[in-house]
């Protein structure tokens, strides 16, 4: 195979596909995940430096209303309200994680700002 760094990641392909089909299936899931997540934070990181951090503050309600605003489930309300809140406490982490590498977050740091 011929592609940037095959020599790395070939070996250990060859390594996961021994493993049962459903583990690697849920493997390249969560990989897939990390490198969205990411790449994500790395673009927001990037807006917020050149934008400003209002830009964030307004992505991040955005987000929160959109979550907010999504329809239940009728055949599975009570399911449907645990996903929406835990999809919400996500968003709220994932968002706090961009504050604080962005130095916009209070949280974590020295209340005099001497951090």
């Amino acid at each position: 195979m011929s592609y940037p760094n095959a020599e790395i990641i070939e070996p250990a392909r060859q390594q996961l596909l021994n493993l049962p089909a459903i583990e690697l299936a849920l493997n390249e899931i969560g990989a897939d995940q990390v490198v969205n997540r990411t790449t994500l934070q790395c673009l927001l990181l990037n807006l917020v430096a050149a934008r400003g951090p209002e830009l964030l503050e307004d992505m991040k309600q955005q987000v929160l209303g959109a979550i907010g605003n999504t329809e239940q489930s009728a055949e599975d309300p009570q399911g449907g309200e645990r996903r929406k809140q835990l999809t919400m406490m996500r968003a709220e982490s994932m968002f706090l994680e961009i504050e604080q590498a962005a130095g916009l977050s209070s949280e974590g740091r020295d209340p005099s700002g001497a951090n």
